[in-house]
């Protein structure tokens, strides 16, 4: 189930975008509800989020690096959550940019759905409206820092 997606068109070349979106430890600057990102490895990480007043610790691997074409993480616990970017060149200078969050397994429940105490599937589309709230502020911060650094 697709909680959230939002795109946005960049004013930077596609490889300095990849480039960006793979120094997931940078991923606080603009990714409100997360706190700390600790480097594991090239593909893993651990993040700690801040969602509705709870902390959450969360190991999380990138599953799939297509260079310049998508890069897709997923949690390597539970709840099941996957984040996908995809990328698309608009010219030499300007890069479209999806985000998208899904649910993989605990239904409703994820990381929003744990720090209201729980949820029950009926409510998955509050929860992705306030993933939405979260993800779309995200996306401009991260626009404004990359193209920030190509000029």
């Amino acid at each position: 189930m697709s909680l959230a997606m939002e795109s946005v068109e960049i004013n930077a070349p596609i490889d300095k975008v990849y480039e960006q979106c793979l120094r997931f430890e940078d991923l606080p600057h603009y990714v409100e509800p997360l706190k700390r990102v600790e480097r594991l490895s090239d593909t893993h990480a651990r993040m700690v989020y801040d969602v509705a007043g709870r902390q959450f610790d969360v190991e999380a691997e990138i599953v799939e690096k297509l260079p310049e074409r998508r890069i897709t993480w997923r949690t390597t616990g539970e709840p099941r959550t996957t984040w996908a970017t995809t990328f698309e060149r608009l010219g030499d200078a300007r890069t479209k940019v999806t985000f998208q969050v899904d649910q993989v397994s605990g239904g409703a429940r994820g990381l929003v759905g744990q720090a209201v105490g729980g949820v029950q599937d009926g409510v998955a589309k509050e929860i992705s409206d306030e993933l939405l709230k979260v993800t779309k502020p995200s996306v401009r911060e991260f626009k404004k820092h990359l193209e920030a650094q190509a000029s």
